[in-house]
């Protein structure tokens, strides 16, 4: 024998005797003891069909109709307002500044008296413009003093600030000396006194 026909008959050896291993093998493996075989029966269940959930019925919601109109030009209510009222006025009348047209003066003669009053109370006022003189040695207005009622006058006065003037005529007999002067206005209607100011030594009367 040569030598390829004994390698050719040892690899025929080798694979039957794989065939019949493998035989033997899965023989153990799958065959076992045989017994009885069980049949699986599938036992078909009717299906039961599941209760559906109650399918609530939707309810319509009704909602109120609203006209045209009220929808495109809503109502307003107006409230009420109060009829304003005039307020009071409060101001007063007083006398702002004064003056004498001259400081020296002769028996007889006449002078300037000035007034600049403020008039507050936000209408027009008719005021009585009143002067005196006395002597600067005399110590109150109750005695020795000189008025010239003729030559008082009724000064119609704007509201706000005004100027007038009143003239004023020294008497003929008073002594020479130096003298004080008051300024005076009054209501004319009422004759309540509104203002009174004085000021001292600020004419001289010479002879």
């Amino acid at each position: 024998m040569t030598y390829a026909r004994a390698v050719f008959a040892v690899a025929l050896l080798m694979l039957l005797a794989g065939i019949l291993g493998s035989h033997y093998i899965l023989t153990a493996i799958f065959g076992g003891a045989r017994g009885p075989s069980s049949t699986l029966v599938g036992v078909a269940s009717t299906p039961t069909p599941a209760t559906a959930a109650p399918t609530a019925t939707p309810t319509a919601t009704v909602l109120p109709t609203i006209p045209r109109s009220a929808a495109h030009h809503p109502t307003v209510t107006a409230t009420p307002t109060a009829t304003p009222q005039p307020t009071p006025t409060t101001g007063v009348v007083t006398l702002a500044r004064y003056w004498v047209g001259t400081t020296d003066v002769r028996q007889g003669q006449m002078v300037a008296i000035g007034y600049v009053i403020e008039n507050g109370t936000g209408r027009t006022a008719r005021v009585m413009l009143g002067a005196s003189v006395k002597s600067n040695r005399s110590l109150g207005w109750a005695g020795g003093t000189f008025s010239d009622p003729s030559h008082d006058v009724i000064a119609t006065v704007p509201p706000g600030i005004s100027t007038h003037v009143r003239y004023f005529a020294i008497p003929p007999g008073i002594h020479p000396g130096t003298y004080d002067v008051a300024w005076g206005l009054r209501d004319a209607a009422t004759g309540r006194r509104d203002a009174l100011v004085a000021a001292s030594s600020v004419l001289r009367v010479i002879a």
